[in-house]
């Protein structure tokens, strides 16, 4: 599993030369210190870079997500593992990217290479978080919040992903709660274009410095969203937790 179906290296051959590959991400130096700077020990565990992707490109994704996507609803409350009630009000579809049926991939040339970006940027980040150089995107979940549903109520992602998880907002505007590994409430206003990026478990270690976070406030009547994680069990089905197009035989 090294996520080639994502299309070309970070870097291409061009008569005879190494270049990069053209990224669909717009991320400037000034953002990159940003980035490191929320993601590290003293940081808030949560970077948040609007307008990552062009108009164009953010409208190339949203079109291939209305011609593909199937929406599930989630609609319930558990306990986890570590006793807290989570509450989940919200349709999804989520996909196993190296397993599985991959038409909604194989019809959807744009959001493959973004994904292949996102891998790219977040193994870029390995000179800094080692762990981060064998990161392979696994799975992408899409969730469509509606305002006044509830969403989904504060919690921490699975430690099953490892190093940082990437969400995109792609319709909608909502509000991304937070807290950081201290208590301290935070949050940003997610719109469409904005990126995400969180650390999740073994970036800095084994520290569980995970950020609670939470969607339950859509300012707009419905938001859209797509998240980007690896796996380091990605053959195990994970508890409460359903694949669109996979399922452990």
């Amino acid at each position: 599993m090294t996520g080639e179906r994502f299309g070309p290296p970070q870097y291409v051959d061009v008569g005879g030369n190494t270049v990069a590959r053209e990224s669909l991400l717009q991320i400037g130096p000034e953002q990159l210190i940003d980035i490191v700077e929320r993601l590290d020990h003293d940081g808030s565990g949560v970077a948040h870079i609007p307008r990552v992707i062009s108009p164009t490109t953010l409208g190339r994704l949203q079109h291939e997500a209305n011609n593909g996507i199937i929406w599930r609803k989630v609609d319930g409350a558990f306990v986890n593992e570590r006793g807290v009630r989570i509450e989940q009000r919200f349709d999804a579809f989520a996909l196993k990217l190296l397993e599985g049926d991959q038409r909604f991939m194989d019809i959807s040339p744009t959001t493959r290479k973004f994904i292949g970006d996102i891998q790219d940027l977040i193994r870029g980040l390995a000179f800094l978080y080692p762990s981060l150089e064998p990161w392979t995107a696994d799975e992408i979940a899409f969730h469509l919040y509606h305002s006044g549903d509830g969403g989904l109520s504060m919690h921490k992602d699975n430690s099953r992903h490892p190093g940082l998880i990437a969400t995109l907002s792609l319709r909608g505007i909502a509000k991304f709660d937070y807290k950081t590994v201290d208590g301290k409430a935070n949050w940003v206003t997610t719109a469409p274009g904005g990126l995400v990026l969180m650390r999740a478990t073994g970036l800095l270690g084994n520290e569980d410095l995970r950020p609670e976070h939470a969607v339950t406030t859509i300012y707009t009547p419905q938001r859209v969203s797509m998240t980007i994680r690896a796996n380091t069990r990605p053959d195990e089905p994970i508890p409460r937790a359903e694949y669109d197009n996979w399922s452990k035989s």
